[in-house]
């Protein structure tokens, strides 16, 4: 009975033994980490210590700089928008029936560029506005924007004349006023206009660029041209539009002849030349012969072709008080 009772007091004593020992190795543990994070807290408490003793932030030198970057980007985004609008039309405010007027000066203007460079036009050359060529008076609504479509046909067909086109065959335009009253009316209802215009462009949906911008920051017209003329005048258009104080962005240009010159493919000349020589040992250089043949007879051809083309063309116009908006 002693022996049990004196091991019943070992065990018991040795399992509070333990406990003891891992209540003590876990009390040093957390003691070791307290003193750890207290370290870091009073490195903190010095760090946020120091930066009160600081000048505020930001310093007074960042702050300086930040507005003279400020003041430069504004002069430049005004510089810039002053670049885009030069030679934009005026602010006019032009009666409808006005309109015809300035669109009748406009058509003897352009012709009289027409006859002085030797370009054809058509004889009843109406540039998309035939509907009002023909005596039709604009709503008010539309004759802000119809001058300003006005204005972008014109200085395309400056470009055009002095570039040394030979013929230029149709310009449309975007002729929105359609869609705008197709809008309004009723499904049921009958269409009031007085006859339809004959400029509507050959792809419609090539015109969802004509845009005008929600804030009336800007509004981007687009005109298709379709010319007859030789290659270099191609890029001298091309060069004139880049150039151009009217800032005017070329979106589609399309070229076709009359001869199939212009589709040489080197690969199949090659293949053919291959074949037709039925492996001769000197068929290598004769092939190579025929691929440098066609391409140099190419090139001749393609100086002398006439050319039809199609060009459709986003002139901008942006708002006057773009500036003051931008430098508030």
């Amino acid at each position: 009975m002693k022996w049990r009772k004196h091991m019943l007091l070992i065990v018991g004593g040795g399992i509070l033994a333990v406990l003891l020992i891992g209540t003590l190795v876990y009390t040093v543990r957390e003691q070791v980490k307290a003193l750890r994070v207290g370290g870091e807290l009073k490195q903190q408490q010095e760090r946020l210590r120091e930066l009160n003793r600081r000048d505020p932030f930001p310093s007074k030198e960042n702050v300086a700089q930040m507005k003279e970057n400020v003041n430069q980007l504004q002069d430049h985004m005004v510089d810039l928008i002053e670049l885009m609008r030069r030679e934009q039309r005026p602010n006019e405010n032009i009666a409808p029936v006005a309109f015809a007027s300035l669109l009748g000066r406009t058509r003897e203007r352009m012709v009289g560029w027409a006859e002085d460079a030797r370009v054809a036009v058509p004889e009843d050359f109406s540039f998309g506005f035939s509907r009002y060529v023909q005596g039709t008076i604009p709503q008010d609504k539309y004759v802000d924007r119809l001058v300003n479509q006005l204005y972008a046909v014109e200085t395309l067909f400056h470009v055009l004349c002095v570039s040394g086109v030979r013929e230029v065959t149709d310009i449309k335009r975007d002729v929105f006023e359609q869609a705008l009253r197709a809008a309004a009316e009723p499904r049921t209802g009958r269409r009031g206009s007085r006859g339809g215009d004959q400029g509507q462009p050959a792809e419609a949906g090539s015109l969802e660029a004509s845009h005008v911008d929600p804030d009336d920051l800007f509004t981007a017209e687009r005109v298709q041209m379709s010319f007859n003329t030789k290659e270099a005048p191609i890029w001298r258009i091309l060069h004139a539009l880049s150039h151009s104080d009217r800032f005017s962005v070329v979106k589609i240009v399309n070229t076709d002849t009359q001869s199939d010159i212009l589709d040489f493919d080197p690969e199949s000349a090659k293949q053919e030349a291959e074949q037709g020589q039925g492996g001769d040992s000197g068929s290598q250089d004769q092939t190579v012969e025929a691929e440098t043949e066609a391409s140099r007879e190419a090139r001749k051809i393609a100086g002398d072709e006439t050319i039809t083309v199609t060009m459709v063309v986003d002139v901008y116009r942006f708002a006057s008080n773009i500036a003051l908006k931008e430098s508030e």
